[in-house]
């Protein structure tokens, strides 16, 4: 194997691409990668500060594999507490990386999710939220900010590939210490699931991968036309649009499909909020059967700074989603 099989189609010729580096070795093979396919690069080390000298020792070989290459090499310096938890890790990292983005110009930013990642994620979707967007698995790319493009080239690539190409090219990589620790629920999944996974398919992993990395593109094809729908029957529903409130009709609301009533209700707090990550299926259930068996006025507190309310018949039919 030369070059992994990246998915170039998420990249462009005519931009510098910013590659998220931890130093492990599923980022240094994107990196490598990337390189020698002749991508014009700039890579970012976050240092979340969680590991004392094991943090400067990743962020001393990512430099030095930087000059090696001749990329420029860019780091942002993080104070995590060290028992901050995944989500928080994330949400810092991506906020860093978005600024790194804005600092050399680099409209894409590329992360090393890879197949392994996918059916590692599918499960823990599984195992935290009831609803089928859990089965999209991750996406090839994404909005991050406005006018910055988050993209995955190696969702079709295994551990196992990558682990084959860095050794076929003499190259070293950093073992993070936090990815053993128990504490994390994704090391869990990956040590004590994904192994039993494996033996139950046969001891086939690549045949695994492969199909978790189907249903995940099927799921989230057919996602993306109900989401397109659901958009079109959210803008024909809402009554009033502002900052802080947005308006819909309850009596046409209750007209649509369930799978699109669900989706409306979370497009409207994605209007609100930005994301839709903290509402869970529960509390998307409990409106949407309040609303749909008619019954009394409620109000409901999803969030601390979100608010929904059903009217009910007295004052309009209307579904009231309010940030306070």
């Amino acid at each position: 194997m030369s070059t992994p099989s990246l998915d170039f189609s998420v990249l462009s010729r005519e931009e510098t691409v910013l590659v998220a580096c931890s130093g492990g070795a599923d980022s240094i093979a994107l990196l490598l990668a990337l390189h020698q396919a002749e991508y014009s690069c700039v890579v970012a080390h976050i240092n979340h500060g969680t590991r004392g000298i094991e943090n400067e020792l990743d962020e001393n070989f990512v430099r030095e594999t930087c000059a090696k290459l001749q990329i420029p090499f860019a780091v942002s310096r993080l104070q995590m507490h060290e028992n901050a938890g995944e989500a928080a890790l994330r949400e810092a990292r991506y906020s860093a990386l978005i600024l790194l983005s804005s600092d050399y110009s680099c409209p894409r930013i590329a992360t090393a999710h890879n197949a392994n990642d996918v059916l590692e994620t599918m499960i823990l979707n599984l195992l935290r939220d009831g609803s089928n967007l859990g089965w999209n698995g991750i996406s090839s790319q994404r909005e991050l900010a406005r006018g910055v493009l988050l993209v995955r080239p190696m969702l079709k690539i295994s551990r196992e590939e990558i682990l084959e190409f860095l050794r076929e090219n003499n190259c070293d990589w950093r073992e993070d210490s936090s990815n053993v620790s128990a504490r994390y629920l994704r090391n869990r999944v990956r040590a004590e699931v994904m192994p039993k996974l494996v033996e139950l398919s046969g001891g086939n992993s690549s045949r695994l991968l492969r199909q978790a990395s189907r249903s995940s593109e099927i799921a989230r094809a057919d996602s993306e036309v109900l989401e397109d729908l659901a958009r079109e029957n959210f803008r024909e529903l809402t009554i009033e649009a502002k900052e802080n409130l947005i308006v819909l009709d309850g009596l046409k609301f209750r007209d649509l499909p369930v799978g699109l009533q669900r989706r409306v209700l979370r497009l409207a707090v994605g209007e609100l909020e930005g994301n839709t990550r903290d509402v869970s299926f529960e509390r998307i259930e409990e409106v949407r059967f309040h609303v749909h068996e008619n019954k009394r006025r409620a109000v409901w507190m999803w969030k601390k700074t979100l608010q929904v309310e059903w009217t009910g018949a007295m004052a309009g039919n209307r579904l009231r989603f309010k940030r306070v």
